[in-house]
């Protein structure tokens, strides 16, 4: 998806993969897909072990002037926090860096991580799903906060979202293999559904989100 979101970019832009070997396998896809592309990697120990740090030699004869955008890949809390950093502190008003993942994972929210880093890369990453805008209404919502008090989480919103998707698809077909056929996207309160068949049967969803950070909160990303 993030991957799509780049490549429909028509701006100027130089791109650099940092991962670690793990990811090793990730960082050569998105090379693949956009072609001029420089990858580093995580330095390794005297063991030839994985060290998970880069150093600030590493890179910032890679970042140009313009807009760079920066693939970060790894689940390593501690090397998203060296490269994070690291990068604010190389971006000025010449040389701006935006920071993307093609994986938000835990690694991205560890208590080590500054939030003002993220946010001052504009940290782009994709989503299943997106925030809830408090401005707008829900009558699931409301029904649901004067049930239980509390607004739903995302897990629970998702729930009602799917349910709500496939009764209406259902609505429209005789079964639902048919009603997922049609590449038809819907979005509701927190998701959005498109669905593609897969190799060997069944279908999934490619459906979802571009998010960013942007003055500390987390918005979507509008194409």
């Amino acid at each position: 998806l993030i991957l799509s979101y780049v490549k429909s970019d028509s701006l100027q832009k130089n791109v650099i993969v940092i991962s670690d070997t793990k990811n090793k396998a990730v960082s050569d896809q998105i090379k693949r897909e956009l072609g001029s592309v420089k990858q580093i990697f995580s330095r390794k120990n005297k063991k030839g072990q994985e060290a998970n740090y880069i150093l600030v030699t590493d890179i910032e004869t890679e970042i140009k002037p313009g807009r760079n955008i920066v693939f970060l890949e790894t689940a390593n809390e501690g090397f998203v926090s060296n490269v994070s950093s690291m990068l604010n502190a190389l971006s000025t008003r010449e040389n701006e860096i935006i920071l993307m993942t093609t994986n938000k994972n835990k690694a991205f929210e560890g208590t080590n991580i500054s939030n003002i880093d993220l946010s001052s890369l504009k940290f782009h990453f994709p989503s299943v799903n997106r925030n809830f805008d408090s401005n707008k209404t829900s009558s699931f919502i409301n029904e649901y906060k004067e049930i239980y008090g509390s607004k739903p989480n995302k897990y629970a919103t998702r729930g009602y979202d799917l349910t709500l998707d496939i009764l209406l698809r259902l609505a429209s077909e005789d079964s639902l293999d048919e009603a997922s056929k049609h590449s038809i996207e819907t979005e509701y309160i927190e998701n959005k559904f498109r669905y593609n068949k897969k190799v060997f049967g069944g279908y999934y969803n490619e459906a979802g989100y571009i998010m960013k950070y942007d003055d500390l909160n987390i918005v979507e990303v509008k194409n």
